[in-house]
């Protein structure tokens, strides 16, 4: 009777420690799933495309603007293209143009992201349609935390000046017209 008695408590006692060896098993293995995707939803490749149009006088709107940011923490704006859509000879009496794009981190504007600028002491003749020109480099903390939502609140801003002085500054809202994860 004893024997038994010794034998049950044996029984329950080599139960138990399996028990408790499996749950320790899951929990760790099920803690390391979830790192791990955590870790490759962070660690992926993100594209933006943005779009927007002056809504003034309707001088200005920009296509497929491109954003990429890598896994690898590095980043790459550009391609873009910025449409004059006024009269195209009033590009001719120009002699001062720029462009600066500007994104949101943290609720705030970034410094200049990407931007570009033309002047002359004559006339510029910019052309209708100019390309934005590219730029890449490593990404920031605050870039590489950059979602959706803060690439739709980035904006672009015009300056150029005429031939006469006179300044004249517009600045375009942008939205993600396309995302994509891979």
């Amino acid at each position: 009777m004893k024997h038994k008695k010794w034998l049950q408590w044996g029984v329950w006692l080599l139960t138990g420690l399996f028990v408790t060896n499996i749950v320790t098993i899951y929990l760790l293995f099920s803690q390391n799933n979830k790192a791990a995707s955590t870790s490759s939803s962070r660690e992926r490749t993100e594209l933006f495309v943005l779009e927007g149009e002056d809504s003034g006088d309707a001088r200005w709107k920009i296509e497929d603007y491109k954003v990429i940011k890598t896994s690898d923490a590095s980043i790459w704006r550009g391609s873009g293209k910025i449409t004059y859509l006024g009269n195209e000879a009033d590009l001719n009496n120009i002699s001062y143009f720029s462009y600066r794009f500007y994104e949101q981190q943290e609720g705030r504007p970034s410094d200049t992201v990407l931007g570009g600028s033309i002047s002359s002491n004559s006339s510029v003749a910019i052309p209708k349609v100019r390309d934005v020109g590219t730029i890449s480099g490593a990404a920031t903390p605050l870039e590489q935390l950059l979602t959706r939502e803060d690439m739709d609140r980035s904006y672009l801003e015009i300056e150029w000046k005429d031939h006469l002085g006179k300044v004249y500054k517009d600045r375009i809202e942008l939205t993600v017209k396309e995302y994509e994860t891979f």
